[in-house]
């Protein structure tokens, strides 16, 4: 059932849902740790705490590896993008919160606890064991209250969520109804009248057409036509001869090296004292130093020092695990300590005010560094291409100056192989060219010598406009034919004229040439077109009804008979169209819901 209720809510807001039994397959792995450090504001005055951030950035890496594949980082889409999904997802996390309590939907303590004994990852042999869900829990940085507190909650949306689909599930009556609207048949009556039979059957002569041509001189003109000259500069042309400095190309190899070194990933575990557990700072700092003096001698392992001092018991039983961070997931003080340690050392106390701490370098995950051979063939072709790009940047600039002081296009580019178009249509210059240069060219409206260019991304093309040739009257031989055919089509349309208003007055019936009928027609008939079978079924029986086709063709018709379907086939149907039906009536509440969960919507989101 859930499953569909997740499909349903896979919408513009509500995607992503905190659902009971993914909480643990969410927390493995994760990189939160039991110190909070950060203060992340409010969603409808629910407080958003480093909890919501864990669960939240782990939805939404899932997803974007779902997209992307499991090399996903955050860089593959940018910090911005990832930052504003996170921000999506924990207003939606927040949202749905919010109006489980509004709707008064709380979960007590014993059936969130009912709910956590039935969860796989924390069984063993298939029975509930204690130690190893304190363990995973712990690890992930939740006490068993915050757990526990965790589980209400989701349970109170997933009520919530069960609720919005029980509204929505089509009934039994639903379904019968869409099926019986959907799989009913009519009889018609019809008449058919093909604009274009009747334009072909109309006899003209060439006295009409001569008349016809005389009259209606703006139906034949021949199109615009404009002569011009015009140079394409490409950065192509400027990169033949460029020299780079292979001082550049090492400077450049060394800044991607640095920027590598932001992407380095260093995990981390700490011993923690709280200075508020001792009588005074001083002492609290001799305890820790103690514990260092015994790591640096060796009588003392980290992990042993952990589970004997640290007093952060989030971590305790990871043996002090912190997660990893890229630079900015730990405090100032823990990243800057962390730069100048090698793997597994242990740095010298860190003052936090109120805590304590000695870190140990755990885990390093280094990017994959190009060698200085592979870089190189790279960072010579974009130097060479920026350095093409300026220079034609420069071209065109000089250029410019010399448009600007009035000079011509033959006398600016007297050196270039600029070439010629003589009068072309805006058709045949987009075809000997390209649009953007015959969208250009006809747009001015009187531009003669004017020089004039456009820029793209590679390239830049200057024109001008020697001579308009406006839109000449063809003549009427070379318009004959064209004129013969508007003729019919116009004598065309006042027989079809005259033929609705006959049968507007006397309507429909088998005295008329073009009459027909059709028996148990559907919905989804390929007798007739689309048009004329849904007008059929949106209007009343026996009632006269026309349909004016795009080719101009008519259709006047009445239905005289409707047949319903047999509770047979509505049996026969019910399980294919109930998924339809489904999702039509989800859709619809889909875009309720999304409307009243926002109404009045109050976020106070910071330090995302």
């Amino acid at each position: 059932m859930l499953e569909s209720v997740r499909s349903f809510l896979s919408g513009k807001t509500l995607f992503i849902l905190v659902t009971l039994l993914a909480i643990p397959f969410v927390f493995f792995g994760s990189t939160s740790f039991g110190t909070v450090f950060t203060s992340y504001g409010t969603v409808n005055g629910e407080t958003v705490t480093q909890t919501d951030i864990n669960l939240a950035s782990s939805n939404v890496t899932q997803r974007y590896q779902a997209i992307f594949g499991e090399d996903f980082s955050i860089e593959t889409i940018g910090e911005e993008q990832f930052s504003e999904s996170l921000r999506q997802e924990i207003i939606n996390q927040k949202i749905l919160l919010s109006a489980a309590k509004a709707s008064d939907l709380r979960v007590g303590e014993k059936q969130a606890k009912k709910e956590i004994i039935k969860i796989e990852n924390f069984q063993s042999d298939g029975t509930f064991d204690e130690a190893l869900f304190q363990s995973v829990i712990r690890a992930n940085g939740f006490t068993p209250d915050d757990y526990i507190n965790l589980v209400q909650q989701t349970i109170s949306m997933d009520f919530l969520i069960q609720g919005i689909a029980n509204i929505t599930s089509a009934s039994e009556s639903d379904i019968t109804s869409f099926i019986t609207a959907f799989e009913k048949t009519r009889d018609l009556e019809f008449v058919s009248i093909d604009f274009n039979e009747i334009a072909q059957s109309i006899e003209v002569s060439d006295d009409e057409v001569q008349e016809f041509y005389n009259s209606n001189p703006l139906l034949f003109l021949d199109e615009e036509r404009r002569t011009l000259q015009y140079l394409i500069l490409s950065s192509d042309v400027y990169a033949d001869n460029i020299q780079v400095d292979e001082a550049l190309i090492q400077t450049a190899y060394d800044e991607y090296l640095a920027e590598q070194e932001s992407n380095l990933q260093r995990r981390a575990s700490h011993i923690m004292l709280d200075v508020a557990n001792y009588p005074s700072k001083e002492e609290a700092i001799n305890k820790i130093s103690e514990i260092k003096s015994k790591l640096d001698s060796g009588s003392l392992t980290f992990v042993d020092a952990v589970a004997e001092f640290s007093e952060d018991d989030a971590t305790v039983a990871s043996g002090g695990d912190l997660g990893f961070s890229a630079g900015f997931a730990f405090p100032e003080e823990f990243e800057s300590a962390l730069k100048g340690m090698s793997l597994n050392a242990t740095s010298n106390l860190i003052d936090l005010e109120d805590t304590l701490h000695i870190l140990k370098l755990t885990e390093l995950i280094e990017p994959e560094i190009k060698s200085f051979a592979e870089s190189a063939k790279e960072l010579r072709a974009e130097f060479i291409a920026s350095e093409a790009t300026a220079k034609l940047q420069d071209a065109v600039s000089a250029y410019e100056e010399r448009i600007l002081s009035g000079e011509s296009f033959a006398s600016i580019f007297a050196e270039e192989n600029f070439l010629s178009l003589n009068n072309l249509s805006a058709q045949e210059v987009a075809q000997a060219t390209s649009a953007s240069l015959a969208s250009e060219v006809f747009s001015q409206s009187n531009a003669i010598d004017t020089v004039s260019f456009i820029e793209g991304d590679e390239e830049v093309i200057f024109f001008t406009i020697l001579n308009i040739v406006e839109p000449q009257l063809l003549t009427f031989e070379a318009a004959k034919s064209s004129a013969k055919d508007e003729l019919m089509k116009s004598k065309a349309q006042i027989v079809i004229a005259a033929t609705n208003a006959e049968i507007q007055e006397n309507g429909i019936d088998s005295s008329l040439e073009e009459f027909q009928t059709f028996k148990a027609v559907s919905r989804y008939s390929s007798l007739l077109p689309r048009e004329v079978t849904n007008a059929l079924f949106q209007t009343n029986l026996l009632e006269l009804t026309k349909v004016e086709l795009a080719n101009s063709d008519v259709y006047w018709f009445k239905g005289t008979n409707e047949t319903l379907p047999s509770d047979e086939v509505i049996n026969e149907k019910k399980e294919s169209y109930q998924l339809i039906v489904n999702q039509i009536q989800q859709q619809r509440f889909n875009v309720y819901l999304d409307s009243l969960l926002r109404d009045d919507l109050s976020v106070n989101l910071k330090n995302l």
